[in-house]
């Protein structure tokens, strides 16, 4: 009798930060620790001062040879090497654990934290939503956290802040599960509609957005639930649950048990010296997206400043308009086929905010 084939499961959710890791990180600070090209060799990990990671807390707690990092010919692990107060991870102490982009190990009082490309990438963006500052390193680490629970745990996550979360929630999708899953919305008082540039595909009810859902994100507003909201309740405290649940919550958000941290996005107002920034990484984003010119002029930031920076989804939705409207010589037309708008929408846009320079 033949083996029967083992169906794909293309209803899984999957994490899609989980390339090669590359290095070690102590949390909240940018102290790093290359993992060896030379995968034969191991990194030894204690407070010994021949020790490749040497680490030391306040309370004595690292012991001197306390952990290493091995491979065993097809991934990376951390090994407990005999120490007094073990290797835990999430609070769980281990002989050994598999590394994996994002995973907290606590060595003594000291806690690492395991980087991969996709992982730095990640966390750039992170720190373009909270700060980039140096007083910012713990707080976009505990942001981090609660995406990679999230992601992997199926716990929701919950935003905060000014103006529009669900455009926030739509790009943290793109990081973690990838532009080819689905990111649907369920506002009960928007019509069922499909997916544009400007919004995400939408069901006003539960029932017909979980299933849309089914292998991506399910985004919803905590002040506007469908009447239905209890069968997502029940949906993610089900082991096999088959959706991330994102939370825009405003200002104030009724956190349940099962929740992490919220995710909170400070006012611009209090972000004056990274607008800059912010502009440029997301004029970057725009064109690796649709090509464009190498950098925005200095007028273009200004004007983007002065026209669309009330909130960081303003910038994220006027930058690259911007971009393409100059990748394409102001044709209002062609940048609003770049970037999957109607040229009314776009020429609209333009219309509502003062003149951008040499475009008519």
């Amino acid at each position: 009798m033949a083996a029967e084939k083992t169906t794909t499961d293309v209803g899984a959710t999957r994490w899609q930060v989980d390339d090669e890791p590359l290095r070690f990180r102590q949390w909240g600070t940018d102290n790093v620790w290359l993992l060896p090209l030379d995968r034969t060799r191991a990194l030894t990990i204690g407070s010994d001062p021949d020790r490749e990671i040497r680490l030391d807390d306040a309370k004595r707690t690292v012991s001197k040879r306390h952990a290493r990092a091995v491979h065993d010919g097809t991934r990376w692990l951390v090994r407990d090497d005999g120490s007094k107060n073990g290797v835990l991870v999430a609070g769980t102490r281990v002989r050994e654990a598999v590394l994996v982009p994002g995973l907290e190990i606590e060595i003594g009082g000291v806690t690492l934290i395991v980087e991969s490309t996709r992982f730095l990438q990640l966390r750039a963006y992170v720190a373009r939503l909270v700060g980039y500052a140096e007083e910012k390193l713990a707080e976009v680490d505990r942001v981090l956290r609660a995406i990679r629970m999230a992601g992997t745990d199926r716990v929701p996550l919950v935003l905060q802040g000014e103006g529009n979360l669900v455009a926030i929630a739509r790009d943290l999708h793109r990081h973690t599960l990838g532009a080819s899953r689905p990111f649907i919305v369920c506002d009960p008082r928007r019509a069922e509609a499909s997916a544009n540039a400007r919004s995400a595909e939408n069901y006003p009810t539960a029932v017909t957005a979980m299933q849309a859902a089914i292998g991506g994100s399910l985004c919803v507003w905590s002040k506007r639930l469908p009447s239905d909201f209890s069968l997502v309740s029940v949906a993610m405290r089900e082991p096999g649950v088959r959706f991330q649940l994102i939370m825009c919550g405003g200002d104030k958000v009724d956190l349940r048990p099962e929740q992490v941290p919220p995710i909170v996005i400070p006012s611009l107002g209090r972000r004056s010296r990274e607008l800059v920034r912010i502009v440029e990484e997301y004029a970057s984003d725009a064109r690796e997206s649709f090509g464009g010119a190498a950098r925005l002029a200095a007028e273009d930031r200004e004007w983007i400043l002065e026209n669309s920076a009330r909130t960081l989804a303003d910038i994220q939705s006027g930058t690259p308009r911007v971009v393409a409207l100059r990748a394409c010589g102001g044709n209002a037309a062609a940048a609003a086929t770049r970037l999957g708008l109607n040229p009314t929408s776009l020429t609209r846009w333009l219309n509502e905010r003062s003149p951008l320079p040499d475009i008519l």
